[in-house]
């Protein structure tokens, strides 16, 4: 678009409450088709760099075309779901977009789901064809596509697109691949191609054909991480990514064309799919990709690519500004990172504000707020507006309200209350899920609807999002009196975050037969602090100073890491096993105090 237009656009979406009429205001293209026509005119621009190979927006879209012929002549048609599985590959991105291109459903499979739930998923769609990476191609992985019905398997790998030549890439991509190849699965399969035969089905028997804009047709399934219950489908329009860019172009002012951002996220993941890849390819900005990335080693990354965006994880964040080789890294280039998922604790963001500045660098690392039902960020923290704890404000377009839990009405800005949110890119349901649909969809007394997020928030002064928690881990309990009252574990988690001995934390409630509820706290130490009953008890009584007594956690659990699902979110599950294994004595390692009144 035109700088006037856009301009334009934004005073437009500025004014506007009605959600009807900002929804006629977004692009009415199906995801490929909208791609094309964001770059049309800059063919020779750098699209994909995959570790020295560069793929430009022309080699791009003749590999998409290919890949579409190549599903065609699989027997694809439009309207059918095919299942994929990838890292952040080219061919993942390839793939994708051919899925589009031909009027199918890409339908995004995490591959450390159960043999049953890869099944269940598989099943629910009649999906026929999928596209995985020999990583993943294991036995265990074929009988779920075999009682799936799966007829054909695409298997891909780290090695498709690598660059010619020798270097420390290609040579750890290339032993990383033979070491983890499921060869037996490869072998025994029938119905198993290789990525490079599939596409040649394509040449032999090309058909070029685009599939017309259908409004409100799914485009994309994927699932949500199931970090407060089971995970679910969430169904994607054309029209819900395509105004991710739209959005993101109108509010963060700093992208530039040509510009790189750095990803490392799986696409099966909508913050990586839609912010890390759509938006920044139809703003025209280079996709700089590490599938397989060393966070400790990021500092070989920022070298490499010289990228200037990274939208990434708190965990990752963590990781990678630690050690003395990421402070010789020059910054100077980067413009954004921002990070969403988790909360970012305050340490670890002064720790990486501390080092970047260090390198010449003047952005700061800034949290957003998004969900897999919005495809990814709904709010972000710019460098033009930083205050701490904020998620910053709605991009252009979207819009929250905050009302109190019991009676449904609106809080006075500064309160907290459950967050309701409304974005041009909001899911149209969960996939064959009207239970749940019921449940998250809200309709307002002027017709509007909502997405109810489940989580507590309030508005600041500057009208940012601040997050207060996760309603749906705030449980019920009884005060040192007997009163009811509540535990909000994200505040348990940000008390103790600060500790002089805990480098990592994380709560969970259980049930307990006094109080209903009680609070159990998890801790990695920080390097150098060993565990002893002085460390534990100098946690207790901070806890007992910085908390209501009804929160203070029992017990107090060592462990050597916060497990993470393979979203990077906590796993209270694994959690709550370690919690049962030290109540039977099986943790030998760990040890809690006991000397809380009630004990």
């Amino acid at each position: 678009m035109e700088k006037e237009t856009l301009l334009k656009l934004k005073e437009q979406l500025e004014k506007e409450k009605e959600h009807r009429k900002i929804l006629e205001l977004m692009p009415k293209d199906t995801i490929y088709s909208y791609l094309v026509k964001c770059n049309s005119d800059h063919l020779e621009d750098i699209a994909i760099n995959y570790l020295g190979n560069q793929i430009s927006f022309e080699k791009l879209f003749d590999k998409i075309d290919l890949c579409a012929s190549s599903l065609i002549n699989a027997g694809v048609k439009p309207g059918d779901y095919v299942c994929l599985s990838p890292l952040t590959t080219p061919e993942g991105i390839i793939s994708f977009y051919a899925i589009n291109k031909i009027g199918a459903i890409a339908h995004f499979i995490n591959p450390s789901m159960s043999k049953g739930e890869i099944t269940k998923h598989i099943k629910e769609t009649n999906s026929k064809v999928f596209i995985t990476m020999d990583l993943f191609y294991s036995e265990e992985m074929k009988k779920a596509f075999d009682e799936g019905g799966i007829r054909l398997s695409i298997i891909t790998s780290l090695i498709d697109s690598l660059p010619f030549g020798l270097n420390s890439d290609s040579v750890k991509y290339n032993l990383i691949t033979a070491y983890k190849l499921h060869k037996s699965a490869v072998k025994n399969s029938k119905n198993a191609i290789n990525w490079k035969t599939f596409m040649e089905s394509g040449v032999l028997l090309y058909e070029n054909y685009t599939h017309p804009f259908v409004p409100n047709s799914p485009a994309a399934v994927a699932y949500t991480s199931g970090s407060t219950g089971e995970s679910k489908g969430v169904v994607a329009t054309n029209e819900a990514f395509n105004a991710i860019p739209v959005l993101m172009g109108l509010s963060e002012g700093s992208i530039q064309r040509q510009d790189g951002i750095f990803n490392s996220l799986p696409l099966w993941i909508y913050y990586s799919l839609g912010n890390n890849t759509h938006e920044p390819l139809c703003l025209g900005v280079t996709l700089e990709l590490d599938p397989l990335l060393d966070v400790k080693r990021l500092d070989k990354r920022f070298k490499m690519y010289k990228f200037n965006h990274w939208n990434t994880v708190p965990h990752y964040v963590d990781l990678a500004f630690k050690g003395d080789r990421i402070k010789k890294v020059d910054f100077s280039r980067v413009k954004t990172i921002t990070t969403g998922g988790d909360f970012l604790l305050e340490e670890v963001k002064r720790r990486a504000d501390e080092i970047i500045k260090m390198g010449n660098g003047t952005v700061r690392v800034g949290e957003g707020y998004g969900t897999s039902e919005v495809i990814g960020c709904f709010s972000f923290q710019s460098n033009k507006s930083y205050v701490e704890g904020s998620c910053g404000k709605p991009l252009v377009g979207n819009q929250m309200m905050i009302l109190n839990p019991e009676n449904l009405e609106k809080v006075n800005s500064g309160e907290s209350g459950e967050l309701y949110i409304w974005s041009p890119t909001m899911m149209s349901g969960y996939l064959n899920n009207e239970e749940k649909n019921n449940e998250v969809f809200y309709q307002d007394a002027s017709g509007q609807t909502w997405l109810k997020t489940g989580d507590l928030a309030h508005e600041n002064e500057y009208g940012e999002l601040v997050p207060d928690g996760r309603i749906r881990r705030i449980v019920m309990t009884l005060d040192e009196n007997g009163f009811p009252t509540k535990i909000i574990p994200e505040k348990l988690k940000l008390v103790v975050s600060n500790h002089e001995y805990v480098e990592k934390v994380e709560a969970i409630t259980v049930e307990d037969p006094e109080v209903i509820t009680k609070a159990v706290l998890f801790v990695k130490l920080n390097p150098g602090v060993n565990e002893s009953e002085e460390v534990l008890e100098s946690i207790r009584i901070y806890c007992e100073e910085n908390l209501p007594s009804y929160m203070v956690p029992s017990p107090i659990i060592v462990v050597d890491e916060i497990p993470l699902k393979p979203s990077l979110k906590p796993d209270f599950d694994e959690l709550e096993k370690i919690y049962h294994e030290y109540k039977t004595k099986s943790l030998s390692r760990v040890r809690s105090i006991l000397k809380s009144k009630k004990m």
